[in-house]
């Protein structure tokens, strides 16, 4: 210790020849003790407490949404009267967030709105046709009820207008034939499944979870089941 050195820088000093060359502490000037870095914090275990409260989050909204629809169904009952009878659920809505609709077919303005909502291409703008018109037995569908309960027989092909879903209303004045539909798919998008499976407008069969489900909330794409059965 030289004689212009204070305890302090001796303490300094000691520590410093104490430790590997390059590296440095902290000491305490009144204690002389060495500060220690606090802990570096775990970072797995705050991903998962931070994942644990989402969950919790998301489960509680979820019966808070249940309960908000329960509700709100009763209530449109209590205002609809006898007439809520001739309401069923939409298809289109969140199950946490159901809606209703008159059971009865829907206007162009809505049919629509909803082809544009499940992804099907926006044909409005189309002028209509001047030499076709919808078929009448199968209501441009292309199939047609059979009446049959045994699996595979409920429709056929509708015979007026051989699964094309139009008809001719006069000869055509050029010879361009009108782009049909990939096979097995007469609506054009639209999958169709004849084996008796209750199913919603993306093929779902009612037995899968994402049965009635909009296309965000499922686990499969919307159109897993328009080339899968159960």
């Amino acid at each position: 210790m030289s004689a212009t050195e204070t305890d302090e820088q001796t303490e300094d000093r000691i520590v410093a020849e104490m430790l590997p060359d390059g590296e440095s502490v902290a000491v305490d000037t009144e204690t002389g003790e060495i500060i220690e870095d606090p802990p570096e914090p775990d970072e797995e275990e705050d991903g998962a407490d931070a994942r644990a409260a989402r969950t919790g989050d998301v489960e509680k909204a979820s019966k808070s949404l249940e309960k908000e629809a329960l509700r709100h169904g009763n209530r449109v009952q209590e205002i609809m009267g006898p007439d809520y009878e001739a309401l069923v659920p939409c298809e289109l809505c969140w199950q946490l967030a159901p809606g209703f609709r008159w059971d009865r077919e829907p206007d162009e303005a809505t049919k629509t709105a909803v082809r544009i909502a499940i992804g099907l291409p926006d044909v409005s703008n189309f002028a209509p046709s001047a030499t076709e018109r919808t078929c009448d037995d199968c209501r441009g569908l292309g199939k047609v009820r059979t009446g049959s309960t045994v699996p595979n027989r409920e429709t056929v092909t509708c015979d007026a207008c051989s699964g094309k879903g139009y008809v001719a209303t006069r000869p055509r004045l050029n010879t361009e034939t009108v782009e049909a539909a990939p096979d097995g798919d007469p609506a054009g998008g639209v999958p169709f499944h004849d084996d008796g499976v209750q199913r919603d407008m993306f093929g779902t069969p009612i037995t899968d979870p994402d049965y009635g489900k909009m296309p965000n909330m499922r686990a499969r794409p919307v159109d897993y089941w328009q080339t899968n059965k159960v």
